[in-house]
């Protein structure tokens, strides 16, 4: 019996040998789900398919469908951490097992099945949607009482909200859920979800508070994420959490911090196969590299990336993200001409498929940036001013006051007017007085108090 607990895998092989398909298809349930709760994701979807694939002998009927959403509920997070939320598989798979659960009349499966499909349609930038699913989560979670599920809604609200734009709410949303988070009674959420909601909570507050002016308690709240993974040892909420402060790091343009998470990203998404994260780490360091003046070492990683399918894999908001760095590196490396094309994409695939990106200011003043060194000024300055509007629809002051700063050097200084827009987004920024940018635009408004400042790319 000990052994047979231990190894179910080996038990549905003899069951499997002895063509005894139903006690087969259970014990490959069983051997998938110990996988997940060992986060090896792999093996999960190696002896899930194979349940599966033998369940296709069965007999039509309730019983069959019963063991189906059994094999199925496991296999959604274990395909979501080899394959990344985006997968067309994923998706598939959370559906089949929506209709399944419906059909079946089973009410507790689907709070996990809704928030696989939340992440799917998130990841792809189908906001609406996933806003819908997050919210008939959190009714579904309020209608069973006390339910674990009521912070996960609240914090996939706030992810959805914080994709659509709506940062303040976004950020009481993640902070609600976050309250009500409690890793002893809550983790067992991240074998059905794929990852831990705390982390996600942590994470996600992180770009908030970031995206409202709050550098400071960004970097605070990232750090924690990551903390916290570590201290659950969960590898796919870690190597989320080790991306998402990464990319605190880029959003703060600090990239010697930035080297040493990459390095442990990429170990971590090579040993446990996560090539989805992988993908996060060549645009990163190249930026990175490009930024601490190591030239030919960032052009020699970027150069093998290719920026075409980087931006259509892994969804809008990702794919987008990660050419953007890109980009970026090439900016820092003296090579504007590809930044300028790198950023045209990104530029035009978030303005079709993703307007309310709240970053999407960025991607305008960066490729105003390129163009101004090519020479192009006269687009450089319609872009700059297209970003300072797009910031401050937003509602992201420091990207509103990157946008004006970029304005005052094209422009070989600041008039009255320019000046009284920088003095209110530096205002606007209490949490980030020590970012570069910040200390710049006090130089240019007071140069009295000026201190070299050193900007990076």
């Amino acid at each position: 019996p000990e052994e047979a607990a231990q190894h179910p895998e080996r038990v549905a092989q003899h069951y499997e040998a002895a063509g005894l398909a139903e006690p087969a298809v259970d014990a490959w349930t069983r051997a998938g789900r110990r996988a997940v709760e060992r986060s090896d994701s792999h093996e999960a979807v190696e002896h899930l398919r194979q349940g599966l694939e033998l369940l296709a002998s069965l007999p039509p009927g309730r019983a069959r469908d019963e063991r189906e959403l059994a094999l199925r509920l496991p296999l959604g997070p274990a395909l979501t951490a080899t394959q990344g939320h985006a997968a067309a598989e994923v998706r598939e798979c959370y559906l089949r097992a929506l209709e399944l659960a419906r059909a079946l009349g089973v009410e507790a499966e689907h709070l996990e099945i809704m928030g696989g499909l939340f992440a799917s349609h998130f990841v792809r930038s189908e906001v609406a949607e996933a806003f819908e699913l997050a919210r008939e989560m959190l009714r579904s979670a309020a209608a069973h009482g006390d339910s674990p599920w009521i912070g996960a809604a609240r914090v996939a609200i706030g992810v959805a909200l914080l994709k659509g734009g709506s940062l303040e709410h976004a950020r009481d949303h993640l902070e609600e859920g976050l309250r009500r988070y409690d890793p002893a009674r809550h983790f067992a959420l991240a074998h059905a979800m794929g990852q831990d909601y705390g982390v996600v909570g942590w994470g996600y507050s992180a770009y908030a508070h970031f995206a409202l002016g709050d550098a400071g308690e960004a970097l605070r709240r990232a750090e924690r994420a990551a903390e916290l993974a570590r201290a659950l040892d969960h590898p796919h909420s870690l190597a989320m959490a080790l991306a998402m402060l990464t990319f605190v790091r880029f959003f703060r343009r600090e990239p010697e911090p930035a080297l040493p998470l990459l390095d442990e990203l990429e170990a971590l998404a090579g040993r446990e196969g996560f090539h989805h994260w992988e993908m996060d780490v060549p645009p990163m360091r190249a930026w990175a590299l490009a930024a601490l003046g190591r030239t030919d070492e960032a052009l020699a990683i970027a150069d093998e990336v290719d920026g075409a399918a980087l931006l259509g894999r892994a969804g809008v908001g990702p794919g987008a993200a990660r050419v953007r760095v890109l980009a970026e590196a090439y900016l820092g490396a003296g090579r504007p001409a590809d930044a300028a094309r790198l950023l045209a994409d990104v530029v035009e695939r978030l303005e079709a498929e993703a307007p309310e990106a709240w970053w999407l200011a960025e991607a305008y003043r960066a490729r105003a940036v390129a163009l101004a060194q090519l020479g192009n000024t006269r687009e450089a300055g319609a872009l700059l001013e297209r970003a300072a509007w797009s910031a401050r629809a937003a509602g992201t002051p420091l990207f509103l006051l990157r946008a004006l700063l970029e304005l005052a050097r094209l422009r070989g200084g600041a008039d009255a007017a320019l000046r009284a827009a920088l003095d209110e987004a530096r205002r606007a920024l209490p949490g980030s007085d020590g970012l570069a940018e910040v200390r710049e635009a006090g130089s240019l408004l007071d140069p009295a108090a000026a201190e070299p400042v050193l900007v990076v790319l």
